[in-house]
């Protein structure tokens, strides 16, 4: 299917239009710019690729930051030492709700926190995930 959007769009391209590839990759999100040289259908590269550590990687550690502030780097160290399973499950929860995500979105995209988050965090901290989250504003 991509090919075919593809090739709709190259047949309406001329001679000196520019268009701009983003890659948007884990790590990284690049930008370059090529031109449309005629008769033969060439592209002339204007600005090499270019970007920086915007990524899906660099969310991912935003929203561990979070997690961080909200219950305790001890906690999510020993977390993911002690449940490696659940804190993948939560981290597949998160991926979910990130490609859902889009700028016109209004209402809010929860994630769900495993169970086995919740009992660790009452036996690790002796309250509960509630109080956590009450206390985090």
């Amino acid at each position: 299917m991509v090919e075919n959007v593809i090739g709709e769009l190259w047949s309406e391209l001329a001679e000196g239009d520019r268009y701009v590839v983003v890659d948007c990759g884990g790590g990284t999100v690049d930008l370059t710019v090529h031109q449309i040289r005629m008769p033969e259908g060439h592209l002339k590269e204007l600005y090499k690729a270019s970007g920086g550590p915007y990524g899906s990687i660099g969310i991912d550690y935003e929203f561990e930051k979070l997690l961080c502030k909200i219950f305790g780097q001890d906690f999510i160290d020993q977390f993911k030492i002690k449940r490696p399973a659940a804190w993948v499950d939560l981290m597949i929860a998160f991926e979910s709700r990130k490609r859902a995500a889009a700028p016109d979105r209004s209402n809010p995209l929860n994630i769900n926190l495993p169970f086995s988050f919740i009992d660790y965090y009452k036996k690790f901290r002796g309250h509960s995930v509630e109080h956590a989250l009450r206390k985090s504003k």
